[in-house]
């Protein structure tokens, strides 16, 4: 499970790359709100169920129409339940961490990371790692999926 993973991971980087070659690059800095799941409840021991802090992070962040990110400080995060990313507007909503010192444990047999909406053209997922621990998934879920327009696209 592990290399495929890795090997996904591979092939994300390249369509990414790709991507970034058609399409010019989006400045997430110079949006005006960052929020840190941390202060949202999140502990990060891997003990701990992180889910609903997250969730309640996504929530705080896609209420602001201007676009925001997430930041998931270094530490290990037990996932258990499903987040839901809504997206609206275009507004550009980034996701990042420390590298490898964030890790998100994503322990249920469902989709962990979900964006769904009418539009997704600037989002961002960088520097945090997802590790699937505890039970085999389905192959029906996916580490993240995107619903846009009713189009369907995941990544394990």
């Amino acid at each position: 499970m592990n290399s495929l993973f890795s090997i996904v991971l591979v092939c994300l980087s390249v369509e990414l790359v790709f991507a970034k070659v058609l399409y010019p690059p989006f400045s997430f800095s110079d949006r005006n709100s960052t929020f840190d799941v941390r202060t949202y409840g999140a502990v990060g021991n891997g003990v701990s169920d992180d889910s609903a802090a997250f969730q309640t992070t996504i929530d705080q962040c896609v209420a602001v129409t201007t676009g925001c990110n997430i930041y998931i400080p270094s530490g290990l995060y037990l996932l258990t339940k499903t987040l839901h990313i809504p997206t609206k507007d275009s507004a550009p909503i980034q996701i990042f961490g420390d590298g490898w010192n964030s890790q998100c444990l994503w322990s249920s047999d469902a989709d962990l990371f979900v964006w769904s909406g009418d539009t997704a053209t600037s989002v961002c997922m960088r520097d945090f790692k997802i590790r699937s621990i505890g039970q085999h998934k389905s192959s029906s879920n996916a580490a993240v999926r995107f619903t846009v327009f009713g189009l369907s696209s995941f990544f394990y």
